[in-house]
């Protein structure tokens, strides 16, 4: 059962993380979750239980915070290390996403889980490999703004191989 959700949560988020799935929990269901909470402050799954629901309801902060606090008592939870990773792309942070999918990867995933996540690295890895792009380019425009020191010359890095 537990797989399934995991299914789900992941496959809902392939097309974009930052939509929120359908049948998304009402408030209520909220209050009824954060009771539980309250009851158990450390108990890593109903931590996770949280988490989700604030996933799926929007709530990407809080579900980051929750599913940190979940991972801080049982680091190696899997379902909380995807949902930490879903919660970083609805805050478009894809770099925290990106380390959190891997580390979900050195846990015990079924095969199809694992594909999702391996997926999701492949869009997230080209998101930020464009993001560092984007980056660089604006260095490279500060840097062609200023003018030259004068009296300079620019030296290329070079290695010699060969015999002497």
């Amino acid at each position: 059962m537990r797989s399934m959700l995991l299914l789900a949560g992941l496959f809902s988020a392939l097309g974009c993380a930052s939509r929120t799935p359908p049948g998304s929990p009402v408030p209520a269901d909220l209050s009824a979750l954060e009771a539980r909470r309250a009851a158990h402050p450390n108990d890593p799954r109903i931590l996770t239980d949280v988490g989700v629901a604030y996933y799926q309801a929007g709530a990407f902060d809080r579900a980051r915070d929750v599913l940190l606090a979940a991972l801080a008592l049982e680091p190696s939870d899997t379902r909380a290390t995807i949902h930490l990773g879903l919660a970083y792309e609805g805050l478009a942070d894809p770099e925290q996403a990106l380390a959190a999918y891997r580390r979900s990867l050195s846990g015990a995933l079924a095969r199809a889980e694992r594909q999702s996540v391996e997926a999701r690295l492949a869009v997230l890895t080209r998101q930020v490999l464009a993001l560092e792009a984007r980056r660089a380019i604006a260095t490279e425009q500060t840097l062609s703004s200023r003018a030259p020191t004068p009296n300079t010359v620019a030296v290329l890095p070079w290695t010699y191989i060969g015999a002497d």
